[in-house]
């Protein structure tokens, strides 16, 4: 099923340039120095980026994120052989890494186009503008009560577990409440940016109030300007909706309720 869309067409994210700027860099090297140096740059950029993805796989216990990991742990390795070994190196050694890399590879285009390794932040703010029609007012800069919901703080917690390990929302832990950040930039998936205020949340007090703030730079991700009030409410109430599911042991309905919306698994 498809729906129209209230979002924008998404922008060139921060990963994107960077990956543009390594290939950029991989080819001057490849071209005025030699395949050595290139695929050596290739290996230390791969091995870096190993680091960063264990990180976030340690944080979020996502499985897409262990086999993201270990492709380009391997794609590393295989890099800094042909740059110690040369492209006729060790067949063995090669045939090894190329068997490896082909196989997690199809694990992870399978778990790519599945939907397993993407952060649902659009898919959320689509579910809220679903029902919303009224144009009437804007963006306001501030927090919003939408209503109250029941549970436990064992059950809060675990919802907060789940959130995280599927990719729907960043959970921020305080004395009276747990923040769900549904903005979530490699900065605050490594745990480096707590600031949470910057971008778009849903926060769950432990007596049960829940507020809603959705970010200017979210808002302006709308193709309208939709009532700001209402697509606070509506985020509010599908957080909601999520813990009851949750709650019920139907953690698989909201995925299947995210899923629905056929957003591209690489773009969107």
């Amino acid at each position: 099923m498809y729906f129209f869309r209230k979002l924008k067409p998404p922008a060139f994210n921060y990963e994107t340039i960077v990956g543009i700027v390594f290939a950029v860099i991989f080819l001057f090297l490849l071209v005025f120095f030699s395949i050595y140096v290139a695929f050596g740059f290739m290996s230390l950029f791969f091995f870096v980026y190993t680091v960063l993805l264990f990180i976030v796989f340690i944080r979020t216990l996502n499985l897409g994120y262990l086999v993201l990991t270990i492709t380009i742990f391997l794609d590393g390795l295989f890099s800094a052989s042909v740059a110690y070994l040369g492209m006729g190196g060790d067949e063995i050694i090669t045939m090894i890494f190329a068997f490896s890399i082909i196989i997690s590879t199809a694990v992870l285009v399978i778990m790519i186009f599945n939907q397993k390794l993407k952060w649902r932040s659009r898919e959320m703010l689509e579910l809220a503008a679903l029902p919303v029609k009224e144009t009437s007012n804007g963006f306001t800069n501030r927090p919003l009560p939408v209503g109250r919901a029941e549970f436990t703080k064992d059950e809060i917690d675990a919802f907060a577990r789940f959130l995280h390990s599927q990719l729907i929302a960043i959970p921020f832990y305080e004395q009276e409440r747990i923040v769900f950040s549904i903005t979530t930039p490699l900065s605050r998936q490594l745990g480096v940016n707590n600031d949470y205020y910057e971008g778009s949340w849903v926060s769950f007090s432990l007596n049960g109030d829940v507020s809603v703030s959705i970010s200017q730079n979210d808002y302006l991700k709308y193709r309208d300007s939709y009532s700001f009030d209402q697509l606070c409410e509506q985020l509010g109430l599908v957080f909601v909706d999520f813990l009851e599911f949750f709650k019920k042991g139907e953690g698989s309905r909201i995925i299947d309720k995210l899923n629905t919306l056929r957003l591209s698994p690489l773009t969107e």
